[in-house]
């Protein structure tokens, strides 16, 4: 019977709206130029797109193709009859035609559609759609996360966090799992903001508050984590904050070495035997929501007299790829596949160092937020090696290059390592997340000198 319906409309109707309909229905060849045609279809294509999405004999394929048909419809003609059918379609018995209409009314952005989009999340069963659910919220606040979060407001922002703690409490290690970790994460950040406000105001006590509220959101968040290892580290309880700094992965130690290593790229010295290496690094991508990065790469930090050493080793599936077309100092090395090593030697965040240096030993030094930032060089000595499936550095940093006194042990700065990765992959993984951004200094994690 569907057969005879689809062909009837391809041979004999000639009205073009429905032979695209038909030709969705049908799929193939045909249905690529149909899908187009109905996209940027007029006004008079709605009631025969809402007629076609409405009937359930058609396939969910086709189904789901036209609510986006009909959302972006919806953009050109603002039509209501299209937003009362893919409202009602939130009840369709397929999951496959649902999904399809909460990307559509994502897609839409009418702010009246996120408390029926609240409501739906309360009652769907399906995973994908709840996911999809998530992710229509997202998009529909395009202009900033917090800027959406202030559009769920009172009861609805309590029921969005009940329902996205559910969520984690039950869902296995999915991509919902995800999605509603990156929601928690955002409400957790805006109920946190108002801490950088009390502490402007000397009121620590409220800041403090305000902080522990928004961990009991997200206990297991780094972001929110490290901001009350920040708090208690600047004022006034640096054991503390550096406890949970040390808890989150975000202290390094600066190792004695018995010996300076020979600065030849190649990391086989007794020196670095002492040294356990950083390894655990997670992607730069404004998410809030921590994502662990896909290319592993190992840090290793000592220091001998007045200088600190670094040992990187980066690995690849082949590193016939590395991109490395530059040569010259203070040349754009960020442009290559290379390691960015950043230092705070004060913790104060009104200035720092960066170093960018590739596999060819190319580098460009900096000293950011300074009136010195382009003139400024350092002592900076560097070797590479490159291997058949990973690259190593060897860095030795003088310490006089930041200041004129030696370092003291248990001295503490803030310092971050990173990798870009080009030719592989389009990675940027970072030691310590600084979500999206990597110069946020007050993001860095900690040099503990031995």
């Amino acid at each position: 019977m569907l057969f005879f319906i689809v062909a009837v409309l391809l041979w004999g109707c000639g009205d073009p709206v429905d032979r695209d309909i038909a030709h969705l229905i049908e799929g193939g060849d045909a249905a690529a130029e149909a899908r187009i045609a109905l996209n940027m279809s007029k006004g008079t294509a709605v009631v025969p797109l809402i007629a076609a999405f409405d009937d359930e004999a058609h396939p969910v394929r086709a189904r789901a193709e036209f609510a986006q048909a009909l959302y972006r419809l919806y953009l050109r003609t603002e039509d209501e009859r299209i937003m009362a059918s893919l409202l009602a379609g939130l009840e369709d018995a397929e999951p496959g035609v649902r999904a399809a209409v909460v990307a559509a009314l994502g897609n839409m952005g009418e702010e009246h559609s996120i408390e029926r989009l609240l409501d739906h999340l309360q009652h769907e069963d399906d995973t994908l759609v709840r996911r999809q659910v998530l992710l229509s919220l997202e998009i529909m606040g395009l202009d900033g996360w917090s800027e959406l979060t202030g559009l769920i407001a009172g009861e609805d922002r309590a029921r969005l966090t009940r329902m996205l703690q559910e969520i984690v409490q039950e869902a296995p290690a999915d991509t919902l799992l995800d999605k509603a970790l990156d929601w928690l994460e955002v409400l957790a950040e805006d109920m946190a903001k108002p801490a950088d406000r009390h502490v402007a105001e000397a009121n620590l006590q409220r800041a403090e508050e305000v902080l522990l509220q928004a961990l009991e959101m997200v206990p297991n968040s780094k972001n929110i984590n490290q901001r009350l290892g920040r708090f208690y580290y600047e004022h006034g309880d640096l054991a503390k904050g550096i406890a949970i700094y040390r808890e989150l992965g975000m202290v390094a130690s600066a190792v004695k070495l018995p010996h300076a290593p020979t600065i030849d790229g190649v990391l086989d010295e007794f020196a670095w035997s002492a040294v356990a290496p950083l390894t655990e690094f997670y992607q730069c991508i404004p998410k809030l929501n921590v994502y662990p990065a896909a290319g592993r790469t190992e840090i290793s930090v000592g220091h001998v007299g007045n200088s600190l050493y670094l040992g990187v080793k980066g690995y690849e599936p082949s590193t016939t790829a590395l991109v490395a077309e530059h040569t010259q100092r203070d040349s754009d090395v960020w442009q290559d596949d290379c390691i960015e090593v950043f230092i705070d030697d004060d913790i104060v965040e009104r200035s720092y160092f960066t170093f960018h240096i590739n596999s060819r030993g190319a580098y460009k030094d900096q000293h950011a937020r300074s009136a010195e930032n382009e003139r400024w060089n350092s002592s900076l000595k560097v070797a590479t090696h490159v291997a058949e499936n990973f690259w190593t550095a060897e860095i030795e940093l003088p310490l006089a290059d930041y200041r004129d006194e030696p370092v003291a042990a248990g001295e503490v700065w803030g310092f971050n390592v990173a990798r870009v990765r080009i030719g592989n992959a389009a990675e940027y993984g970072q030691w310590v997340p600084t979500y999206g951004m990597a110069h946020r200094p007050e993001r860095f994690g900690l040099l503990v000198f031995e």
